[in-house]
């Protein structure tokens, strides 16, 4: 049977373990959000782009 000193050692191991792998999911997102961003932008400008040309040529 397992006393209460380890499993409050476990439960504190555990909990580190947690930390860090939140800490490494929350790094991730947080690379994938700027990531996303930034392709939404090259894709922003990338369509008015397309449009400015379009405009420009109709003109013509």
């Amino acid at each position: 049977m397992a006393t209460i000193n380890t499993t409050d050692a476990r439960l504190d191991t555990h909990e580190e373990v947690c930390a860090f792998r939140y800490e490494q999911i929350n790094a991730r997102l947080k690379r994938l959000e700027g990531i996303l961003l930034k392709a939404c932008g090259v894709m922003l400008l990338g369509m008015a782009g397309v449009i400015w040309t379009t405009i420009i040529q109709q003109a013509k």
